[in-house]
């Protein structure tokens, strides 16, 4: 799995033409290959799910309340410090500080936890619950971080850092602005944050419901579709893999033309920051779910890689609600496309030292 995704962005840095191009098929506001790799990894999810894991649900469901909790409410708060990291431009730290709010992942935690053997009833469940809640969630807990302050249009910035500055003046975070431009810039107020339901609630069944469930029926009810997932195992989760590595192929090539006009130094730091912001999250979660939680360690795993992980396409959607500026737009999505990133790459080292100790009946 590292291999794959080191790879995809390897080329998307590279050549991002055709990532971008087939990034950019789409239909309304569904990217038509994202949705259908999305598709992909829950039907493969669905083929490999085991009603044992079903069953566990009911037996360690303080897991599965702990889950919901770590990824709604505890881990959000960390938005708060890393709006305190002075980051430049200051858009990497709203950027950041945004990803922490948004739900657990769509297709990578399900396909970690797999590669773990962990529970993934238990992470399909936590993926649909929270990106669901998420929907009510997320606008009330943005109102909480005091990021308005740092929505200061990119282009203006740079206006002003190069213009004279009038003597009747505010000061607006870091940056001392005429007092004429205050309405302007206030205008970027959370309260006018909101995200349409109905179509996240769609998407949200067509790309993990339906196939998830497809996938479930066809294990259960036909013999011949058990017996092929069971020799096939392993090429199906490549396959998964795979899809998984177009998405991080297609996501990173359109970001490559913003990515590279920033300050290498700034870039390092939101990697630095995004990767230990993870370490944070897998090691808190880790402490409760070992020491106080005390799940088996199928539960365990899938608690512990859901809850420490968030999705870069849900803070991207809720990023374009926040300001009409593409330049600013793109300067907030580099933090959460790279925190995502990091959390492949972290998770995949994550993961195959688990499922050693699973081999091992640690």
């Amino acid at each position: 799995m590292l291999l794959s995704f080191s790879l995809a962005a390897a080329l998307a840095m590279a050549w991002p033409v055709p990532g971008k191009a087939v990034a950019s098929w789409a239909v309304g506001d569904v990217r038509v290959v994202q949705a259908l790799n999305n598709f992909l990894v829950f039907l493969i999810s669905g083929l490999t799910l085991k009603s044992d894991d079903f069953r566990a649900l009911l037996k360690h469901w303080v897991g599965v309340l702990y889950g919901l909790i770590a990824i709604l409410a505890i881990t959000p708060c960390l938005g708060f410090a890393m709006l305190a990291i002075p980051f430049q431009p200051p858009e990497f730290a709203t950027g950041l500080a945004l990803f922490c709010v948004v739900p657990t992942t769509l297709g990578v935690g399900v396909a970690l936890t797999a590669a773990s053997k962990g529970n993934q009833a238990l992470a399909l469940l936590l993926t649909v619950a929270t990106n669901l809640l998420g929907i009510v969630t997320v606008p009330y807990e943005l109102r909480l971080v005091p990021y308005e302050l740092r929505l200061v249009p990119y282009e203006l910035r740079l206006a002003l850092s190069t213009d004279s500055v009038s003597a009747v003046s505010v000061e607006l975070g870091s940056l001392v602005v005429p007092y004429e431009l205050r309405l302007v810039l206030s205008t970027g107020s959370v309260s006018t944050v909101s995200v349409e339901p109905g179509s996240l609630v769609v998407k949200l069944i067509l790309t993990v419901l339906v196939p998830s469930v497809i996938g479930k029926l066809a294990r259960d009810l036909f013999s011949p579709v058990q017996r092929f997932v069971t020799r096939f195992k392993t090429p199906l989760s490549l396959f998964s893999t795979l899809n998984l590595a177009c998405i991080v192929w297609q996501t990173l090539s359109g970001a490559r033309q913003t990515l590279l006009q920033q300050a290498f130094v700034a870039v390092l730091l939101v990697v630095v920051a995004s990767s230990l912001l993870h370490v944070v999250m897998l090691l808190f979660n880790g402490l409760v779910v070992r020491y106080l939680l005390r799940l088996p360690f199928r539960e365990a795993a899938a608690v512990l890689i859901m809850s420490s992980q968030k999705s870069a396409p849900v803070a991207v959607t809720v990023i374009s609600y926040l300001t009409p500026s593409l330049t600013q737009q793109g300067l907030m999505a580099i933090p959460c496309i790279l925190g995502q990133l990091a959390q492949i790459f972290i998770g995949s080292a994550l993961a195959k030292w688990l499922r050693g100790r699973a081999d091992k009946g640690l």
